[in-house]
């Protein structure tokens, strides 16, 4: 989903605001990157938040705060999480890493991580990847084919310092990997033995930024590769590549950071967020040749794609939600969550890990999370899988918009395990939100296919500058063969945020 992503201005603000924040680390509450769960899973959400995770098990209808000291750590860091196909949730660690299953109200530590810091994490079908940081430099890769009961050591290397993975989607078998090498260029790996080997996609380092993280392998052309780049300027770029990385192209690039990033099956339509101000979130229908800001308002801080859906993180400051869907293209988008959904840990029974380590903490949580200055929060709505209901706005036929619907509806039932469904189970009425009009040029959107999706994330601007400088500067230590203490990640927060 998947980056990962801390503020100097954050914990300043937050230290004005409450003298400490609701995770008590110094860093202003706010929601990051997220994970979808799929097939049987599909109705679970883990959002990573400054404060814990909020997750749901039925598909936005009630969440629960998860506290940091439940998953195993407190401080200043961001989990990457990854849902697998039965519904466990794996989340990193800044040493080692942790396994939930059932109601996600025990978390366990996953044994052969051991005590070195958690990069990143990765799910498809029974397989789970997770990548870390050796303290004496390099990375190893842990890899599951139960479906994370148990992990082997697999892939171990000196000579690279990985920074985001991503199984393909119709390929378990097919790993792929961003990091820097010992001289600090970026490189693209791809395993197609699981995660066991991996070898760089071409022997030239790419020339396009400092640091690259994986947004998005396409589930259609698995060669197809969506990526985000970070120069140490402070600028980035959103990429693709259509031969597994052996050459790269830049869509468009950034003077802030890219935050996020997501694409449809065949990357034919594409989206981008750039944390640079005054920035909108922009989409491409032509494959990423040309881009177009959209009507919405909101400035989403994590990105991710699925039959028909765009969901998004975003700032309870600036939008009054903390996480959204649109089934319009991103024109506009329907609150799921804010901070008055958000229940406690009583959702887990007494004993639990959850509940013993979190109940404590929720009444301040809490109130320290409904002292947010904020614009009112907007009903909460769904929204509907497996058709975009995009309606042109410019003078078309009389016909058009029931053909573009029509059309998306044949694509979502050529799909025979994908059934138009809603999105959230949520019973509340639907209505846009930021609802400024569609601007009066906007072209109709080309038809979706009701298939797939992309592991895409992303943080706020304030997190993601110092992430993107941190996580440079996390590559140099280990270069000079320091002991780095922690990552600041990747695509699903952050520079990695998220995403994904």
């Amino acid at each position: 989903m998947r980056l990962t992503r801390r503020s100097i201005a954050a914990t300043a603000l937050c230290a004005g605001l409450f003298g400490r924040d609701a995770s008590a680390n110094g860093r202003f509450p706010t929601a990051q990157f997220f994970s979808l769960g799929d097939g049987a899973a599909r109705d679970r959400i883990a959002i990573t938040t400054t404060f814990g995770l909020l997750v749901s098990l039925d598909a936005g209808e009630r969440w629960q705060w998860i506290c940091e000291d439940a998953l195993g750590f407190t401080g200043e860091y961001d989990p990457v999480t990854a849902i697998t196909d039965s519904g466990a949730l794996v989340v990193t660690l800044p040493a080692g890493a942790a396994i939930a299953r059932g109601d996600w109200c025990d978390f366990s530590p996953i044994a052969e991580s051991q005590t070195d810091p958690s990069i990143d994490v990765t799910a498809r079908g029974a397989r789970v990847a997770l990548s870390q940081q050796l303290a004496t430099g390099g990375t190893r890769v842990l890899l599951s084919d139960d479906d994370g009961r148990t992990f082997r050591r697999a892939w171990t290397s000196s000579e690279y310092f990985t920074q985001t993975i991503d199984y393909a989607p119709m390929n378990s078998f097919l790993l792929y990997a961003t990091a820097q090498d010992r001289l600090g260029y970026a490189r693209i790996l791809r395993s197609d033995s699981g995660g066991d080997v991996f070898d760089p996609t071409t022997a030239t380092p790419l020339a396009m930024t400092a640091a690259t993280f994986l947004a998005a392998v396409d589930s259609i052309d698995d060669r197809r590769l969506l990526l985000r780049g970070f120069a140490t300027d402070g600028s980035s770029t959103l990429a693709r590549s259509d031969d597994s990385g052996a050459t790269v192209r830049t869509l468009v690039t950034s003077a802030g950071a890219m935050v996020g990033a997501a694409a449809t099956p065949g990357f034919e339509t594409i989206w981008a967020m750039s944390a640079e101000e005054g920035a909108r979130l922009q989409r491409s229908d032509d494959g990423g040749g040309t881009f177009r800001p959209l009507a919405t308002t909101l400035r989403a801080r994590s990105l991710r794609y699925r039959r028909g859906v765009v969901f998004a993180t975003a700032s309870e400051q600036q939008a009054g939600y903390s996480f959204g869907c649109s089934q319009d293209g991103g024109e506009s988008f329907r609150r799921l969550l804010a901070i008055e959904d958000i229940r406690g840990p009583e959702a887990c029974g007494d004993g639990t890990r959850v509940r013993t380590r979190c109940a404590a903490q929720w009444p301040t949580v809490r109130a320290q999370l409904l002292a947010i200055t904020r614009p009112p929060a907007p009903p909460r709505g769904r929204c509907a899988e497996g058709v975009w209901n995009a309606a042109p706005t410019d003078a078309a036929s009389d016909g058009a918009t029931d053909a573009v619907a029509d059309s998306a509806a044949d694509d979502a039932a050529s799909e025979p395990d994908v059934e138009p469904r809603d999105a959230t189970t949520i019973a509340d009425r639907v209505s846009p939100i930021d609802v400024p009009a569609a601007p009066s040029d906007a072209r109709v959107p080309s038809p979706l296919r009701a298939t797939g999706g992309c592991q895409c994330s992303a943080a706020a601007r304030q997190s993601l500058d110092l992430r993107a400088v941190t996580g440079l500067l996390g590559a140099i230590g280990w270069i000079a063969r320091r002991t780095v203490k922690r990552q600041t990640h990747h695509h699903r927060t952050g520079l990695r945020s998220g995403d994904r």
